[in-house]
């Protein structure tokens, strides 16, 4: 499973898009971060265990969010991995009460903030 989790975090097509301008139909998407493949946030496999999952919930990834503490290019393996397969649970706290992301600076997204970018009153 973890295999399959960095095949589709560093997914070749984003890096030749970034590198040789690669004409794909991802290319759109890809370019809307406006950066380099270092400060670039990741695909979004999935969140949770999926091997010993229950129920599965099948959506599009919702958005980006550049303050939130999110993989990244640069990031190393192990983190990725532990952020998609642990962000409810891991020790490194990347979600704070199942709904508050962590930023990048160790604080976490305020309820506020969560509800207004939903669309809630």
């Amino acid at each position: 499973m973890e295999e399959l989790l960095q095949e589709i975090t560093n997914c070749e097509i984003i890096q030749k898009t970034l590198n040789e301008n690669f004409i794909s139909p991802c290319k759109k998407i890809i370019d809307s971060q406006e950066c380099t493949f270092k400060n670039f946030q990741l695909p979004e496999p999935w969140n949770g265990d999926l091997e010993n999952c229950k129920i599965l919930f099948i959506s599009s990834n919702p958005s980006i969010n550049r303050k939130e503490n999110y993989p990244l290019g640069n990031w190393n393996k192990s983190d990725i991995t532990d952020f998609f397969i642990n962000r409810f649970s891991s020790p490194k706290k990347w979600v704070k009460d199942e709904l508050l992301p962590q930023l990048i600076g160790g604080d976490y997204e305020e309820k506020k903030e969560i509800r207004s970018f939903l669309g809630c009153s």
